[in-house]
């Protein structure tokens, strides 16, 4: 096996189930395994889940779960750094690792002695970017700023002494050069996705069922959306419903109930695994991605358009990022404006009344995906990277 075959994988996402994160740190690791690559995915965090992947091999980085305590999270975040030289070292010389990428690893005061301790050990070290974080000044607490201003000069500074870097979006290409990264070091790979032949047709159910799947959050627009549902209740006369796969926050929670956006249609499901939520997206008429505007949501490339497009059903989404670059609207995808729920709604009109151009939609995305998300093919594109 070539000695780039040889990866472990670093990440602060949960692992194998829990979230867009885990999704797309199983997805390249089984892309890379599937180009003959040797993948062991390490949490950093622990285990938050108590189940495990049958395909990928994994572990914890020191502690086998969090620590929930304040006090006892100070003492496991300066254990964490205290153990890079020893972690490095038992990958080297014990696992034979010689390629090491970091996934939602991305501050500072970790990332700079890692990247130290990987040249002293001869290991690759790569890291993938898949947003930029806002200005501090724009953080709503103030617990945030530090975390922040870490992760800038991560971005600024210390991100050019990598041997290379993934990012998910011309924006963040843009960036990284201008902070001094070379071309040659960075790779745009938007998303590895599972494109298993799933339906052709729109599901022939009594209700339009429109689809939301990821973190329910503001930025990611469940508000806007839950607007927009509560405006075709009012006008429409036919059923919809309303499916929402992910764990609804405390603080969203309260903004729904405060706004009164809670109806007998809408379901949540809270979390669920990745087997649970592709079966609940199959049930689906539509799915949406109703992104707020924004530098987080302009810096990336949204995770949940490849698994949505995975699906064949139509997807619409808001106005945001590279999108607009890589398609056009109602023919990959339909597009609203972001911020908008009025707009959203009319979208949900338009596939709701024009079922055959929906289905032609839907189709049209899972082809561009199946060119351009494939975990297959950006498996292979991922090692070529590295091994170049």
């Amino acid at each position: 096996m070539n000695k780039d075959n040889k990866i472990v994988v670093l990440t602060a996402s949960n692992f194998p189930f829990g979230g867009a994160g885990a999704s797309f740190v199983r997805l390249m690791s089984l892309g890379l395994l599937s180009n003959n690559a040797d993948v062991e995915v390490v949490r950093y965090w622990g285990n938050r889940f108590s189940s495990e992947d049958k395909k990928i091999k994994s572990s914890n980085y020191l502690f086998k779960t969090p620590f929930e305590n304040e006090l006892l999270k100070f003492f496991e975040l300066l254990a964490q750094i205290l153990y890079i030289p020893f972690f490095l070292a038992y990958r080297k010389f014990v696992k034979k690792d010689s390629v090491l990428i970091l996934y939602c690893i991305e501050r500072v005061y970790f990332v700079l002695p890692t990247i130290i301790f990987c040249k002293i050990f001869k290991i690759k070290c790569y890291r993938i970017i898949a947003e930029i974080w806002p200005n501090y000044m724009e953080a709503k607490y103030w617990w945030r700023i530090p975390n922040i201003l870490f992760y800038n000069l991560q971005l600024k500074y210390i991100d050019k002494y990598l041997d290379g870097i993934i990012v998910f979006s011309n924006y963040l290409h843009k960036i990284c050069v201008s902070n001094g990264v070379k071309d040659e070091n960075l790779i745009l790979i938007p998303h590895f996705i599972d494109l298993k032949p799933s339906r052709v047709a729109l599901p022939s159910f009594k209700v339009f069922r429109i689809g939301f799947a990821g973190n329910p959050s503001t930025e990611n627009g469940i508000i806007d959306l839950l607007k927009a549902f509560n405006f075709l209740m009012q006008e429409n006369n036919t059923d919809f419903e309303l499916l929402i796969v992910g764990d609804i926050s405390p603080e969203v929670n309260t903004i729904i109930k405060d706004k009164n956006l809670k109806h007998k249609n809408i379901i949540f499901t809270g979390l669920i695994n990745n087997d649970e939520v592709q079966a609940k997206l199959l049930t689906c008429s539509v799915l949406i991605n109703p992104r707020r505007k924004g530098v987080l949501a302009d810096s990336g490339f949204p995770t949940k358009i490849g698994e949505y497009f995975a699906t064949k059903i139509p997807v619409i989404s808001t106005k945001i990022g590279d999108l607009e670059s890589y398609f056009e609207n109602k023919k990959e995808l339909i597009f609203s404006e972001p911020n908008n729920p009025n707009s959203i709604a009319d979208a949900i009109s338009y596939v709701n009344n024009n079922t055959d151009l929906a289905k032609k939609i839907g189709e049209n995305g899972y082809n561009w995906a199946l060119n351009n998300l494939n975990y297959l093919k950006n498996g292979e594109k991922l090692i070529n990277f590295i091994k170049r």
